[in-house]
């Protein structure tokens, strides 16, 4: 029988940075929607405040999450994952889950949202907290 997947030796569970990881995807995939105009369902505009909520709760122990995120590569000189990066992901969760309540986003406003949504979506792809696991065939 042919199987394939991940090895099981290098498998790990599945820790909080990680869903913190998924869930700040997540939000900058819907702001990117949103700031491009896409049309949002109910079941999205619940989702994005269940899941704004959720970040606003893995930060409140930032320092934690912090220490446990792995850096998959080298982290360029002019990017700091500190307490900027962290208020920087606070205020796109205040800002999507407000957007997602249906308040008014004015020019300077969505402005604001693009340039967090851009910091945070450069910052994101250098933390590596996936174990990235070959793929490996078994017979």
């Amino acid at each position: 029988m042919l199987r394939l997947g991940s090895n099981l030796f290098r498998m790990r569970s599945v820790r909080d940075d990680d869903i913190l990881i998924s869930r700040l995807r997540l939000l900058i995939v819907m702001a990117k929607a949103y700031l491009q105009d896409t049309s949002l369902g109910n079941y999205s505009l619940r989702s994005i405040i269940r899941n704004a909520g959720q970040v606003s709760c893995f930060l409140s122990n930032w320092q934690t999450y912090l220490n446990h995120l792995e850096s998959g590569q080298e982290i360029p000189v002019n990017i700091d994952i500190d307490h900027i990066f962290y208020q920087r992901i606070k205020l796109l969760s205040i800002m999507v889950k407000s957007v997602a309540q249906g308040n008014p986003l004015g020019i300077h406003r969505r402005a604001a949202l693009k340039s967090n949504v851009d910091y945070v979506s450069e910052i994101l792809p250098y933390l590596q907290p996936f174990h990235r696991t070959a793929l490996s065939v078994v017979k």
